[in-house]
């Protein structure tokens, strides 16, 4: 087997010239096996998990689907290489993978299109400036670095359709186009805030929509001379009904119509940080918290 390493400059600079060559042309979304990169985990396509998880998965939301697979490794981290497609004629569009664990270090994210980190858990996928559209069944390749190696969870997706152009404000799916007709239930509630139980803090942020759902990246920080007992929860009432319909890096339990008891199972050291992300069936954004340490 051949020896992995970091992506220096040299690799990423590969990165930034190889991938908007693949943009250009219409790409093949089907995760492709690299037996000569990738060892063989006995896993299946798709699945999450640590190390000996997943190398490659596929997606979809709508009218945008694609694959990824992990590229290049090293001690800490990995390349993620990810491909998209369009099944009909698109004059913009934007996606967010959800990721099975914090990022720690975001080393690099970029080619066809740009990836940006969003938050611990969220990466932002949207076309560069000026190429914008889609054409059916065209497509665009990009990458990300990043330590440790974290691998797509999920994807949501919003798209203007190119036929929408007229001033419809529609978008492929039921998604949010960012304009100002057809805006979501709770366009007007806050996007981030923060709330506090004793000596707890959850940070909260909205990361992304598709239809009726909202996501929700979560920070939860134990700023307490103790630690909290491996039966701790804190539980968050949210503005409407909480039912989750994706949830990583935390665990969720339901306490009533609007209240979700989050928890670990584990002790949490003073000055420990837990982050996940939590999508529910209907954006609701956190109200209240109460920890139970």
């Amino acid at each position: 087997m051949r020896r992995l390493r970091p992506p220096g400059p040299q690799r990423l600079a590969r990165l930034v010239l190889l991938t908007p060559l693949l943009a250009a042309a219409c790409i093949e979304l089907a995760p492709k096996e690299r037996e000569d990169d990738v060892p063989d985990t006995g896993a299946e396509d798709g699945a999450s998990g640590e190390a000996e998880g997943a190398w490659s998965g596929s997606f979809a939301d709508g009218a945008l689907s694609g694959g990824w697979w992990v590229e290049e490794t090293w001690e800490t981290g990995a390349c993620v290489e990810l491909r998209l497609q369009s099944d009909a004629a698109l004059s913009d569009w934007s996606a967010r993978l959800l990721l099975d664990a914090p990022v720690e270090t975001f080393v690099y994210g970029g080619g066809g299109a740009e990836v940006v980190q969003e938050s611990a858990q969220v990466l932002s996928w949207r076309p560069l400036a000026g190429s914008t559209a889609l054409d059916a069944g065209g497509g665009v390749a990009s990458a990300y670095c990043a330590e440790p190696l974290v691998r797509p969870s999920a994807f949501l997706a919003e798209a203007r359709l190119a036929d929408d152009d007229d001033g419809g404000g529609g978008s492929d799916g039921g998604g949010s186009d960012g304009g100002d007709d057809g805006g979501l239930p709770w366009e007007d509630e806050p996007t981030e805030g923060e709330l506090s139980s004793g000596d707890a803090v959850l940070t909260w942020s909205f990361s992304g929509t598709w239809g009726y759902e909202g996501c929700y990246a979560l920070t939860l920080d134990n700023n307490a001379d103790y630690s909290w007992t491996a039966d701790w929860d804190a539980r968050v009432r949210f503005s409407g009904p909480a039912e989750p319909v994706s949830v990583s890096g935390l665990s969720v339990g339901t306490v009533s119509d609007d209240t979700l008891s989050l928890f670990t199972g584990s002790p949490v050291a003073p000055g420990g940080t837990l982050a996940g992300t939590v999508c529910l069936e209907v954006g609701s954004p956190p109200l209240s918290m109460e920890i139970s340490p």
